[in-house]
């Protein structure tokens, strides 16, 4: 049988969000079910998250209610088969329902137990040299992105500066502006341009077609 959850547990005649089967192994497939959504929108999106986690810590592990990472068609009440990593760590998960384009939650599953699986590889990013003078490039490699996509992306930004504000100074893992295949690790070559201050820099991997930042390099000192 089919179980819905509520908001935080509670029946509040709003939107659900639910799983089945309450356990599966990691590498299996969970059926994401939804329900009540007054103005369902292509944006709506469900992650799959260890319970506290904010957020943006979905490791790559979400879709849109188009059953995937591209917005389509947004149903009030439907259900998406939901892949479970092969590396995902065992333990206690929780789906959760988004507000469109947004880390505000709608509503929240019961527990969901996965077993088996092992350890993702560590998520690096790195550039060097560690300086560079402007008009010249970066060697960028990353590795150890759990479910790699075509949309992936590096910026490059001053340390504590919003995601969107990367000047233009970004690509996706393909090296260049135009999506092309995933690749869960890889190198590029970053160009640093000529009207760039000087001053100390970092790059960013993100998340697909997200601000959602996943790992961060070291200091780049530009001169």
């Amino acid at each position: 049988m089919e179980r819905t959850f509520k908001v935080n547990g509670v029946a509040t005649g709003g939107p659900t969000v639910g799983a089945t089967p309450a356990s599966s192994t990691a590498g299996g497939t969970l059926t994401a079910s939804w329900s009540g959504i007054v103005s369902p929108s292509s944006t709506n999106w469900i992650g799959l998250y260890r319970p506290g986690a904010p957020s943006t810590d979905h490791l790559g592990n979400w879709m849109y209610l188009s059953c995937s990472k591209t917005a389509g068609a947004a149903p009030a009440g439907g259900s998406c088969a939901f892949p479970v990593p092969a590396s995902l760590a065992a333990g206690t998960y929780e789906l959760r329902l988004h507000h469109p384009g947004s880390w505000n939650v709608m509503a929240t599953s019961s527990p969901i137990t996965i077993t088996g699986g092992g350890t993702a590889p560590a998520l690096t990013l790195s550039a060097t040299p560690s300086t560079v003078v402007r008009g010249g490039s970066l060697t960028v490699a990353w590795s150890g992105i759990a479910r790699p996509s075509g949309t992936n992306w590096i910026g490059l930004y001053l340390p504590g500066a919003r995601s969107q504000d990367h000047l233009g100074n970004w690509m996706y893992v393909s090296c260049s502006k135009t999506a092309a295949s995933a690749r869960a690790s890889g190198t590029c070559a970053f160009p640093v341009p000529s009207s760039l201050a000087p001053g100390t820099y970092e790059l960013r991997l993100h998340d697909a077609s997200s601000w959602n930042m996943l790992v961060t390099s070291s200091a780049i000192r530009v001169q």
